[in-house]
C-alpha cells in the first residue's frame, strides 16, 4: 500500500469527531507508520489538520492531544515512535 496523505487527513477528520478520537487516531497513524509513514511526517499532517480547525477549539485540543502521542510528549509507553525510530 503507498502513502497518500489526503487519505491519511481524512481519516484523521473523521477520528477527531468520534468519542474515542485518541485511540482512533493513534490506530491509523500506526497503520500508516507501518507502511512508511514517518514521525515529521505525521506531524506534518496534525499540524495542517489543526490550521483547518483553528477556530474549532475542541477540534484543536483533541489534534494537539494526538499530537502528544506522535511527539513523544507522553509516556514512553504510550508514544506511536520511540527514540531508537525517531
Amino acid at each position: 500500500m503507498e502513502l497518500n496523505f489526503d487519505s491519511l487527513k481524512r481519516e484523521l477528520e473523521l477520528a477527531l469527531t468520534h468519542t474515542e478520537y485518541v485511540s482512533k487516531s493513534i490506530v491509523i497513524i500506526e497503520h500508516y507508520k507501518g507502511i512508511g509513514l514517518t514521525k515529521n511526517q505525521a506531524t506534518d499532517c496534525l499540524n495542517q489538520l489543526r490550521t483547518k480547525f483553528k477556530s474549532e477549539e475542541a477540534i484543536e485540543d483533541r489534534i494537539l492531544e494526538v499530537l502528544d502521542f506522535v511527539t513523544g510528549f507522553c509516556s514512553p509507553q504510550n508514544a506511536v515512535w520511540d527514540s531508537a525510530e525517531e
